[in-house]
């Protein structure tokens, strides 16, 4: 009798221990699925700010080298919507990890390390980059010169463009060059900024995720 209660024991014991394995499991592949939605979302991201910076490029080289007497579109004027996006990535796994304690289970101390250093990278990361995009964002949208704001409604409506007057983009002094010169470089910083953080995000993903394929193909 006593030997199989020991054995029930043991039994119950072992059923726990692969109920408590398949969950991770199943948690893993859902975290795996997340980092690989993040992906596509960041490159995408990636993908976009590369026409933003060669647009900024293109004004500083074309539109600010005096080598245009007039502007025709918003695109010589603007880039991209006139704002850098709110980053952030999913966490609703690794919250359920974390908040259940089953990343604390995790016996492959590499996975788990790899996956605390993610999370924690990225919540730093983006929280200081998406403070530094407001910023940004308040700076360049506060525009008090109701001629620069009239110049860019007329250029994105293409509206009464032959009563503008584009002297100013020969004259490195004046007050329009010099506002629209700021804005571009001011524009052009925060790109790179967003694009560093964004690599080291895919960088650190790419990691996470082969390490998380190594461990669920164990299972």
């Amino acid at each position: 009798m006593v030997i199989g209660i020991l054995i029930a024991i043991q039994f119950n014991n072992w059923n726990e221990q692969r109920q408590t394995e398949k969950q991770q499991g199943l948690l893993l592949l859902s975290l795996k699925e997340d980092l690989e939605l993040d992906l596509k979302y960041l490159d995408s991201l990636d993908h976009v700010y590369d026409q933003w910076y060669s647009q900024s490029e293109y004004i500083i080289d074309t539109i600010l080298s005096g080598k245009v007497i007039r502007l025709t579109k918003d695109a010589q004027f603007d880039i991209g919507r006139g704002s850098m996006n709110y980053l952030d990535i999913n966490r609703s796994t690794y919250n359920e990890l974390l908040n259940s304690g089953k990343l604390y289970k995790i016996s492959n101390q590499e996975l788990k390390n790899s996956i605390e250093d993610y999370f924690q990278f990225a919540e730093i990361e983006l929280m200081k980059l998406n403070s530094d995009n407001k910023t940004f964002f308040e700076v360049i949208s506060y525009r008090q010169d109701i001629e620069e704001v009239n110049r860019f409604f007329r250029l994105f409506e293409q509206r009464n463009l032959e009563y503008l007057d584009w002297s100013w983009l020969n004259d490195p002094e004046s007050r329009e060059y010099k506002q629209l010169e700021n804005r571009i470089l001011y524009f052009r910083l925060a790109i790179v900024e967003n694009q560093k953080v964004i690599t080291m995000l895919m960088t650190k993903s790419n990691r996470l995720i082969d390490i998380l394929n190594i461990e669920l193909n164990k299972k």
